[in-house]
């Protein structure tokens, strides 16, 4: 016996139909379902069965198929429960389903004026008690006087089996309040990208630690700018024996600039890529270096996402066996091509963070509310990914019309025409700490590491140090700790000492009080000026953007000088 009843879901933003084939026949007594069923649509078995059970009707005993059409998009969360359920009473009572197309969905001939008993139940918590003690015993009495009429009543309208499983809906609806996608917890793998295009010994170096304190790095192998007349390349300078020494789990990514189209994969712009990516991969052979993964790293328009996956089809054959990955943007998740392009792939990398593209949109490159949210969607897909975090700041120009012309990074310094208005974004470690507890304590199954970008150099003055890192990586808020250092007895030379994990911006006063001596002399270093008065002075910042101290670093602010040795008091304090 078949049954088929029709519902409806949501795929992002868009609506589907659903087909649920519901199958009893020989076999062992048991429940299948197929169809790229998530966790809680498995779960489904015992929701509806229990449900039946209680609702005075009957399931088939045989073994019962449930098919949920169509099969590559995945089915999630408790809404299909209903339809199940009418199709295992259709197939147990032999009714004919013919007519009950869309059944579980919207009605066009019914009563609005009758509010759903769930929606009733859910707003009075009096006769959900009411509905809880006595409705089982009133619904078996009912559902065991009435059989014999309603079944033959059924089969000549299918409407009057909806309201005969009004006590059903009521049980799915309160069944589902209140229910979670299933998440995990615990450490996440953590590697890190090492973006630089030369390799200087400060990135050597930077290579070594990272390996020691991360799971692997993500190396640039190239740079590709298509829109020119000639694809232009530029090869990152890699220490190819440095590599194969330091380095641990290692890939190597292609980054193409912005790029219109066209994409068409027998195009001279695709055959670059190709090209480019087989001169990497031999590259690596010739060095005999170890890559576990090859990222494609590509900030395709949106509306030209279809057009992208021609690119991946055609660059799969090269890149194989390795690991092939991209890189995503949030915007992507809302799109219809989205779920073919990441088919196209292994993996992939959200980036939660980015520059605003116009002035005035954004204060920081990554908003903890909107990466949670962008990860849950991700979720969805069914697909592994990573999400990449920032670890630096950068310097953005923009134009009178407020848009973006382009990004400051340690490597990169444009130039920027008269009239441009220049703002600094930065990763927020305090917030993105939190960010990252919260993901250890609780996360979708799906999400599988984070990429830090960038890992720390010790020439790159716009990235984090390590000990901000790795307080970060551990979910930990980093320590913010100033001290004042002082040297020799007289003059007495000040200084500012970073001694937390995190950069901090000198935006305080310090003040410095003494007793019996008289001030003869003082003077304050560049970025600082000082006021003296009896017995006091006070050294404060006159940079426009104040300074900023990393980690372990110390900033000399000025000297005093005095008629005779005394001891100094020093106090740092707010400016106002």
């Amino acid at each position: 016996m078949l049954a088929k009843i029709y519902s409806a879901a949501v795929y992002v933003v868009d609506a589907y139909e659903v087909e649920i084939e519901v199958n009893a026949g020989a076999g062992d007594p048991k429940m299948v379902i197929v169809g790229l069923p998530d966790a809680a649509v498995k779960e489904s078995k015992d929701r509806v069965r229990t449900a039946i059970a209680n609702s005075a009707y009957k399931w088939s005993r045989k073994r019962t198929a449930i098919n949920l059409a169509p099969a590559d998009i995945k089915k999630e969360g408790p809404s299909f429960d209903l339809p199940i359920a009418l199709g295992m009473i259709a197939v147990a009572e032999g009714l004919n389903t013919s007519a009950k197309r869309r059944f579980s969905g919207a009605d066009p001939h019914r009563d609005d004026r009758a509010e759903p008993e769930c929606a009733r139940l859910r707003s009075n918590p009096e006769s959900l008690a009411n509905h809880r003690r006595f409705g089982r015993q009133d619904r078996h009495r009912a559902g065991t006087r009435e059989r014999s009429d309603s079944i033959s009543h059924v089969r000549s309208n299918a409407l009057d089996l909806k309201a005969r499983i009004i006590s059903l809906v009521a049980l799915f609806a309160l069944a589902g309040c209140g229910r979670t996608e299933p998440t995990i917890s615990g450490p996440l793998k953590q590697r890190g990208y090492v973006w630089q295009r030369e390799w200087t010994p400060a990135v050597v170096d930077a290579l070594g630690e990272t390996n020691r304190r991360m799971d692997g790095v993500v190396i640039l192998g190239a740079e590709l700018n298509l829109a020119g007349k000639k694809p232009a390349v530029v090869k990152a300078t890699i220490d190819w024996d440095a590599l194969k020494r330091q380095a641990g789990h290692c890939a190597i990514a292609i980054r193409v600039a912005p790029f219109a189209g066209p994409f068409r994969s027998d195009g001279e712009s695709a055959q670059a890529i190709v090209d480019l990516a087989k001169q990497l991969l031999a590259e690596v052979r010739e060095h005999d270096v170890k890559i576990d993964e090859f990222q494609f790293d590509f900030d395709c328009a949106e509306k030209n996402l279809g057009s992208y996956r021609a690119w991946l089809r055609m660059l799969k054959p090269t890149i194989q066996p390795k690991h092939f990955v991209i890189t995503v943007l949030p915007a992507w998740l809302t799109s219809s091509n989205f779920l073919p392009l990441i088919r196209e792939v292994d993996g992939y990398v959200l980036q939660v963070h980015s520059v605003p593209i116009s002035a005035g949109t954004a204060t920081t490159l990554s908003d903890s509310r909107l990466a949670h949210e962008w990860v849950r969607k991700a979720a969805k897909f069914g697909k592994p990914f990573s999400v990449a975090l920032p670890t630096y700041r950068c310097a953005a120009g923009y134009g009178p019309d407020g848009k973006l012309l382009s990004v400051a990074m340690d490597s990169v310094q444009p130039f920027w025409p008269p009239g441009t208005r220049i703002l600094e974004f930065g990763a927020n470690a305090d917030e993105i700490a939190a960010l990252v507890n919260d993901w250890q304590r609780a996360r979708p199954r799906e999400m599988r590491e984070l990429l830090w970008y960038r890992v720390p150099i010790a020439t790159d003055a716009r990235n984090w140090r390590w000990p901000t890192l790795s307080a970060v990586m551990a979910g930990r808020l980093p320590e913010h700790k100033l001290n004042i250092l002082q040297e020799g007895e007289n003059p007495i030379d000040l200084s500012i000492f970073n001694a937390g994990e995190a950069d901090e911006q000198l935006s305080a006063n310090v003040t410095a009080t003494w007793s019996g001596t008289e001030l003869t002399a003082a003077d304050a270093l560049s970025g600082w000026n000082v006021r003296s008065q009896i017995n006091r002075a006070v050294f404060s910042v006159v940079a426009s953007h104040g300074l900023r101290l990393p980690p372990g670093a110390t900033r000399k602010i000025g000297w005093l000088r005095f008629d005779r040795t005394t001891n100094l008091e020093t106090e740092l304090s707010k400016s106002k």
